[in-house]
């Protein structure tokens, strides 16, 4: 093993970041180390530091030191093919006593490594995942029908092959799970692309931290699974999505926080400014009233959300009004000219707040004319779940919630 940095920090103490390698000693080995809060004013802006570290191109990393550094670049240079771990290593997380110093940090982060500690503990990791994963969804007993072409299915049961695809579903749910921090943009209309700068603010969420910006929408059906295998993260990531309801009773339909995320957004040619004219399907009382069924909501967090649920519809139904008298339209309707495909250049008509953007709809100049099934299906799915509220309150010897 070789080490690579080693440091202190508060609350850890001494610590060592050590390689170990299949292969020989590394080509080069180097460390920078910048201030990102000081030097670049976001704390969120990493990519600013590792262009600033790369000299702004090249790939070769430049040595630095800044006083006061919070960020360590590392640079590595193996040769292929290789297999490498990287250990860290501290008084906190290990027997080590507190007055060791550094070297015997870095020796026992080799016997660690020798004594193949870390691939039992991912082997135990990987052995408690899937025993969970049984458990829950029993996909070893489940019967199936074989539809189309496809090795998921044989004989009337889920193959291995079915149930390894189901297993990296569920972790790429929970691998999206992530707290980002920072501000957003609101917008005066739908069709603002600058809007006012908000917050910042924090918010924990499953969908959509790849793209830089956690679609409320898509929420939903993650907390459709994630009920399943941790019902009490599930109700962490319900609350942290309505704890952004605003005064009108509007939740922002995505929220992209912090600058990275907004130069993701930007980069895709995104609107990132949200605007309280649009709504968005209420995915997540579909995943209340499942947990409600399931047994995996109790009375006082049912109590909690409630009277946001109700806001928050109530503002849907009074800003998604349609033509006709108790009708429902999506607001936000714009044309676009297609790019790419057989159909480039053309122009369309979206209804991205809808999360259905392409399902066909009317192509008219007039949007004040339209009404749509799906939203006021939406609607009455959710007056539906809000029913459900109600009666469990009173079940339970309160007064209506709703």
């Amino acid at each position: 093993g070789r080490a690579v940095m080693k440091g202190w920090m508060p609350g850890v103490g001494d610590f060592a970041f050590s390689l170990f390698s299949n292969k020989a000693s590394p080509h080069s080995t180097k460390v920078s180390f910048y201030s990102a809060q000081e030097r670049y004013g976001d704390r969120d802006d990493g990519e600013a530091v590792l262009r600033r570290a790369l000299g702004g191109g090249g790939g070769t990393l430049a040595e630095h030191h800044e006083e006061g550094a919070n960020v360590a670049i590392i640079q590595i240079s193996l040769p292929l093919p290789l297999e490498v771990d990287f250990v860290f290593s501290s008084f906190k997380d290990s027997e080590i006593p507190a007055t060791a110093d550094a070297n015997r940090i870095i020796q026992a982060a080799a016997d660690f490594h020798a004594d193949d500690a870390l691939e039992k503990v991912i082997n135990e990791r990987r052995d408690a995942f899937s025993a969970k994963f049984d458990g829950i969804f029993g996909l070893k007993d489940a019967k199936c029908e074989r539809r189309n072409k496809g090795n998921a299915c044989w004989d009337g049961r889920i193959t291995e092959v079915g149930q390894r695809v189901a297993k990296a579903a569920l972790s790429e749910v929970l691998g999206q799970m992530s707290f980002t921090y920072g501000s957003w943009y609101k917008g005066k209309d739908p069709y603002d692309d600058k809007g006012v700068e908000v917050g910042p603010t924090g918010l924990f969420a499953s969908a959509g931290h790849r793209t830089g910006a956690p679609s409320l929408f898509e929420e939903g059906f993650s907390l459709m699974l994630l009920r399943l295998w941790d019902p009490s993260i599930a109700r962490e990531l319900l609350l942290s999505w309505l704890s952004k309801i605003q005064p009108d009773g509007w939740i922002p339909p995505t929220l992209s926080l912090g600058t990275s995320s907004h130069k993701r957004v930007t980069h895709r040619h995104e609107k990132l400014p949200q605007s309280n004219h649009l709504a968005t399907p209420p995915t997540i009382l579909l995943a209340l009233e499942s947990m409600l069924e399931q047994g995996a909501a109790s009375q006082s967090f049912l109590r909690c959300v409630t009277p946001h649920l109700v806001s928050w519809l109530n503002h849907i139904r009074r800003g998604q009004k349609g033509s006709v008298k108790h009708s429902y339209a999506w607001q936000g309707r714009e044309r676009v000219r297609c790019k790419g495909g057989a159909h480039s250049g053309k122009m369309t008509v979206t209804t991205n707040s809808s999360g259905l953007k392409d399902y066909p709809r009317s192509r008219g100049s007039d949007f004040s004319v339209d009404s749509h099934v799906d939203l006021m299906s939406w609607v009455a799915a959710s007056l539906r779940v809000l029913a459900k509220l109600d009666h469990s309150a009173r079940e339970g010897g309160e007064e209506a919630w709703v």
